[in-house]
């Protein structure tokens, strides 16, 4: 009974300092000061071993792990400091129960095999809720911001840190697959649903939570890094300014300026800012702001004028030519293919004649290609408008690699009769 009256004993200490504990856990670090008032308290807790004093010299005594783990379990405080090693010890905890619960039952030892049972849904259940809690770790940090520390430069470094630990919760969640928790449940129907339905559907769900607040994690990191550039410039800002402010003859030595290091362009160029406005000619409630900038122009240019005394020039006659017709110059290109088809019935009288031939007799400036694509195109129109179509033949050839795609070489027309002799 002994045990059981030291833990009567441990939790009547706990519940009768409870508000100490707490105060101490959750707003002083864990520190109970030792003072006259808290002396007995100190006293018990000790005597339960629920806090310690690491160094006699110190004027507090600091709660034990146990008990701030317990606080900040109860609570569910996202500053609980839960690493990869405890979740990697559960699943080594949960391999063991695996491994036992299959030789109870090779065994035919129920008592064991019920026992095990038990472990595994308790094992499951809490490495499902540390890894909840480890991912909403991740979450709060994105809400909060790293505001516990002020300096910009510690914010970026806690952000750098919050996010290489998810990389490593990423590459756990990345061992944690379906044949491995497949092979720990085995064949067994309990096994199988507490691995590969009850703690797969939660790695799902946290693995998406995961990602999420990584991303957030990079984005709040690039915000923190151009923050901290934007203090830097502005810092350097200030200091340029308050000299100037201090010295108004102040000169810089150009020297000086082009030997500097991480000086940004902006702060060594010296040219004024041209600062310029204008209206919005989309916004119909700007119209009179605008005749007025139309009208301040040209009486400007106008006073110019007569000081240089220019003449004025005489005004332009404008002719409405909106009806008349324009007549364009035809492509040559164009005129080459049209000269093609009216003379093929003539050259067809003489034998076969080669579009190839024909675009080098015309002296046709574009690509032999795009010729006799376009001798083609013309012909497929023709054939189109049911128009009379001599025969021609395509020599081609099949491009190597290319399964399917052919390469015209020339396009050869013939007569009829020609045609069907061949």
């Amino acid at each position: 009974m002994a045990r059981h009256d030291d833990a009567q004993k441990a939790l009547w200490a706990l519940y009768h300092h409870a508000q100490l504990l707490a105060d101490a856990c959750l707003e002083n670090r864990g520190a109970i000061p030792e003072t006259a008032e808290n002396q007995q308290a100190i006293e018990q807790l000790r005597k339960h071993r629920l806090i310690f004093d690491l160094d006699e010299d110190r004027p507090y005594s600091q709660v034990s792990r146990v008990v701030s783990d317990l606080m900040h379990h109860v609570t569910q405080s996202y500053q609980r400091q839960v690493s990869n090693a405890d979740v990697s010890g559960l699943v080594e905890e949960l391999e063991h129960i695996a491994s036992a619960y299959a030789a109870a039952t090779r065994t035919g030892a129920q008592a064991d095999r019920e026992l095990r049972e038990a472990q595994a849904q308790e094992l499951v259940a809490n490495l499902i809720d540390t890894l909840r809690q480890i991912t909403q770790q991740f979450t709060g940090y994105i809400h909060h911001q790293f505001s516990m520390v002020t300096d910009l430069d510690q914010r970026i470094l806690e952000n750098k840190r919050a996010i290489t630990k998810a990389q490593d919760l990423n590459r756990l969640f990345d061992t944690l697959t379906p044949n491995y928790l497949a092979g720990l449940a085995g064949a067994s129907d309990t096994l199988q649903y507490l691995l590969m339905k009850v703690l797969r559907r939660n790695l799902d769900r946290m693995r998406g939570d995961l990602v999420d607040a990584t991303h957030g994690l990079r984005e709040n990191l690039a915000k923190l890094e151009k923050d901290l550039d934007t203090r830097r410039y502005s810092s350097l800002i200030d200091v340029f300014l308050t000299h100037y402010e201090r010295n108004p003859g102040y000169t810089p030595d150009p020297s000086l300026v082009e030997g500097a290091v991480n000086i940004p362009d902006v702060c060594a160029t010296v040219a004024p800012m041209d600062l310029r406005a204008t209206a919005n000619i989309e916004d119909a409630s700007q119209a009179h702001s605008l005749e007025e900038i139309v009208s301040g122009v040209l009486r400007q240019k106008a006073a110019s004028l007569n000081e240089e005394g220019e003449d004025t020039q005489a005004p332009t006659k404008v002719t409405d030519s909106r009806n008349d017709i324009v007549e364009e110059p035809q492509d040559p290109f164009d005129t080459a293919l049209d000269n093609l088809f009216e003379a093929l019935p003539h050259l067809l009288e003489v034998g076969p004649t080669s579009a190839l031939e024909a675009y080098r007799l015309l002296d046709v400036e574009h690509p032999e290609e795009v010729w006799l694509l376009a001798v083609l195109q013309r012909l497929q129109t023709l054939m189109a408008d049911r128009a009379p179509v001599p025969p021609f033949e395509l020599q081609a050839h099949e491009v190597e690699r290319y399964s399917g795609n052919i390469e015209v070489s020339d396009i050869v027309f013939r007569k009829e009769e020609d045609a069907c002799a061949a």
